[in-house]
């Protein structure tokens, strides 16, 4: 299914199942009398359905809660465009539930064996901030706590989920999960810290690169479904690397999926046009996540677009340089010294969209981004946090 008819089936089905749901979790919640203590006393399920980023930026908080509960076990449910992201925290014991959404036969069949798996865990953790459908699935697992959040417009969590916590889009999102974590008596760790166990625990080393002839330069081009107007296209990416780099001394590492391979083909002969001379590495399709993490460990530096890989380069340390618009850096990092990074962002009328509109006013002519082709010259480039 794609995202229009995602969002569709949990807007209807989701909310026709939240409204038969409530009052029978609400009679349920007076008879059983059961003790909602915040604590995690044995399995714990995680659910991320969408955006792999999302689950890095709650890395801290999430291994701030494995460390406080080393005794309980942790189960991730999302699906299977999100795994990679979540085995890569080596944070779950459990990823076999699995949802898979290519289909609604195949999305109903693998959320109920999901479901039967996780029956009666201790507690359930929705990530989702805007599914129903998540919602609906965590009452159903009868956890004794049910956590979420809910938004300003939107309170159809309440009287299913046993704890909710609020969501303020106009706030930081590392800060909402963060929530979670301190009032299960988590302490957060900080990003250092966070970034030391997360390279201890996958074998990772980062330490200072030695200066070579080329100036390795990773490329995050691709993103989620949620919003491609938060890509640029190869002509825009050539103008941006063209103000700051001697391209005959850069050496470009592409990434991406194998569903994207052919994207990246034609994206890398663009590259190559407008950039005569350049060396360009192409790892699209040919490498799990975690082996490409361990390249970014590598490079001197990542250029990205709002993208998971983004969210793990400032994980592990690279210094990066990040370009937004449909979506808004100041909800979705926070700034901290423990990362090198140059955050270019300029908001114009409609910026950001994304979650706050059914659809981009643009309608895919994605203006907010075009801008960095405009507005950012080379001297800018070598600044933090460029907002206007």
């Amino acid at each position: 299914m794609d995202m229009k008819r995602k969002q569709l089936l949990d807007r209807v089905l989701g909310r026709l199942l939240t409204l038969c749901l409530r009052p029978t979790a609400q009679i349920l919640g007076l008879i059983l009398r059961r003790d909602h203590a915040l604590e995690l006393r044995d399995r714990v399920a995680v659910i991320k359905m969408m955006g792999g980023g999302s689950l890095i930026i709650a890395y801290p908080a999430l291994l701030a809660l494995r460390k406080r509960y080393p005794h309980v076990r942790f189960i991730f449910i999302g699906t299977p465009a999100v795994r990679p992201f979540a085995e890569i925290l080596a944070l779950f014991d459990e990823f076999h539930d699995i949802i898979d959404d290519r289909g609604l036969w195949k999305l109903t069949w693998s959320s109920a064996t999901a479901l039967i798996r996780c029956a009666r865990v201790d507690t359930i953790i929705d990530l989702e901030i805007y599914s129903r459908l998540t919602t609906v699935f965590s009452a159903l697992t009868l956890a004794r706590n049910r956590i979420g959040f809910y938004l300003d417009v939107a309170f159809w969590r309440e009287g299913i989920a046993s704890h909710l916590f609020y969501f303020n889009r106009s706030t930081s999102m590392p800060l909402y999960y963060e929530q979670i974590a301190r009032s299960l008596d988590a302490p957060i760790l900080s990003m250092a810290e966070a970034r030391a166990h997360f390279l201890a625990t996958n074998k990772f080393s980062r330490g200072e690169r030695p200066q070579g002839e080329r100036h390795r330069l990773g490329l995050g081009v691709f993103c989620s479904e949620i919003a491609y107007e938060r890509q640029l296209t190869a002509e825009q990416w050539a103008t941006l690397l063209r103000r700051k780099f001697a391209i005959e001394r850069l050496e470009l590492n592409l990434f991406g999926s194998k569903s994207e391979v052919n994207q990246m083909q034609s994206i890398e002969q663009q590259l190559r046009l407008h950039m005569p001379g350049v060396t360009i590495n192409n790892f699209c399709g040919q490498l799990s996540l975690h082996n490409s993490t361990a390249i970014l460990t590598q490079l001197d530096e990542f250029w990205s677009i709002d993208t998971g890989l983004l969210h793990i380069a400032r994980l592990i340390g690279v210094p990066v340089t990040s370009f937004w618009g449909p979506t808004s850096p100041d909800r979705l990092i926070l700034r901290t010294s423990d990362v090198r990074e140059v955050v270019c962002y300029h908001k114009i009328h409609c910026s950001p969209c994304v979650h706050n509109a059914e659809q981009p006013p643009c309608r895919g002519n994605n203006i907010c981004m075009q801008q960095h082709t405009k507005v950012v010259p080379a001297e800018k480039l070598n600044r933090p946090w460029i907002i206007s």
